[in-house]
């Protein structure tokens, strides 16, 4: 991969990270995608149409309190204006759900994956490597 190349996918990266977020949403689902040892936090957001958007992601070594409170921060400075309340779905993760709890207090109600529940343990969006 050329230098330029990786420059400018970077670049385009952080302009997606950083755009406001403006969709009225009413779902916000959080999980990690395994990438060998580095655990990347990602929130999918869904609109009252159904459509889906990648809200933002961040990476740590597990799906901690602080890469989630990172995480919820950023996307709160961001939008979605949370005035009428998010559902938030979530794993089995008492960090994650913590951390919603914290970032958001009253203006957000926590569910747990029904899937992740049925099956009884911790399954991930994807794991790669």
């Amino acid at each position: 991969m050329s230098a330029r190349f990786a420059r400018a996918t970077g670049e385009l990266l952080q302009q997606f990270l950083h755009r406001p977020i403006d969709a009225r949403l009413l779902v916000v689902y959080v999980d990690a995608i395994f990438l060998g040892s580095h655990a990347i936090l990602v929130a999918l957001g869904v609109d009252g149409a159904g459509r889906k958007q990648v809200l933002g992601m961040h990476e740590g070594s597990t799906e901690n309190a602080a890469v989630t409170v990172a995480l919820l921060e950023d996307l709160m400075a961001r939008g979605p204006h949370a005035r009428q309340g998010l559902l938030f779905v979530v794993d089995g993760s008492k960090a994650i759900a913590a951390s919603v709890a914290q970032v958001l207090a009253e203006r957000a109600l926590v569910q747990r994956c029904q899937a992740h529940y049925a099956d009884g343990r911790c399954m991930r969006l994807a794991r790669i490597g």
